[in-house]
C-alpha cells in the first residue's frame, strides 16, 4: 500500500474518532451542567479539554487528508481511488498469517482488559494473561508447535518474576493501588 493510500486511511479514521471524542465531550459538558454537578464555569466542566482534543485531532487530521489529494485533478477522486487501494491493502493482510495471529494477539488484550482487570486479584489476572500470551506466542511462533512442559515451567517462571516485579514496582515505589 502506497503512503498516500495509507495516509488517506489514517486521515479518515482518525478523522472520526475527532469528531466522536469532540462530540463526547460535548455531551459530557452538557451533564456537567445538570444537577447535582450544575458547573456553569466552562474552564472547569470535566469535558473541556477532549473537547479541545477532538477538535485538533479532527482538525490535523483534515490537514493529512487535503495533504493526500493536493495537487490531484478532482480530489474527491483522488481520496476515493486512495482509499480504494487502502482497503485492498487491509484486505490483503487478512491473508497473512502473521496479521492474524497479531489479531488474535490484540483480541486476547481486549478480553484481559475489558473481561478480567479489575474482576479478580490483580496477580492472578496478570499472571494468567501473560503465561496465556507467552504460550500462544510460543505456539504460533514460525516451525514451532505447542511447548513442552519445561518450557511452560520457564514461562511460568518469567510470568511470576515479571507481576512480582510489577507489583513490587507500582505497589511499593509508587505507592498506587493495582486493579
Amino acid at each position: 500500500m502506497d503512503t498516500k493510500s495509507r495516509d488517506s486511511a489514517f486521515g479518515v479514521v482518525l478523522f472520526g474518532i475527532g469528531v466522536f471524542v469532540t462530540a463526547e465531550s460535548l455531551r459530557m459538558i452538557h451533564v456537567a451542567t445538570l444537577p447535582p454537578f450544575q458547573i456553569t464555569d466552562l474552564i472547569v466542566t470535566p469535558g473541556l479539554l477532549p473537547c479541545i482534543l477532538g477538535l485538533f485531532l479532527a482538525f490535523f487530521s483534515l490537514l493529512l487528508l487535503i495533504e493526500t489529494v493536493k495537487g490531484a485533478g478532482s480530489p474527491g477522486k483522488a481520496l476515493a481511488e486512495n482509499l480504494k487501494t487502502a482497503w485492498r491493502g487491509i484486505l490483503a493482510a487478512f491473508g497473512d498469517p502473521d496479521f492474524r495471529i497479531m489479531l488474535a494477539g490484540v483480541a486476547w488484550m481486549f478480553v484481559y482488559i475489558f473481561f478480567i482487570l479489575g474482576e479478580i486479584p490483580f496477580w492472578l489476572g496478570a499472571s494468567g494473561f501473560l503465561l496465556i500470551l507467552f504460550v500462544f506466542l510460543r505456539f504460533t511462533g514460525r516451525g514451532m508447535g505447542f511447548p513442552a512442559v519445561r518450557e511452560i515451567g520457564t514461562l511460568a517462571l518469567v510470568t511470576a518474576g515479571s507481576v512480582i516485579l510489577i507489583m513490587a514496582l507500582f505497589q511499593g515505589v509508587f505507592k498506587t493501588t493495582l486493579p
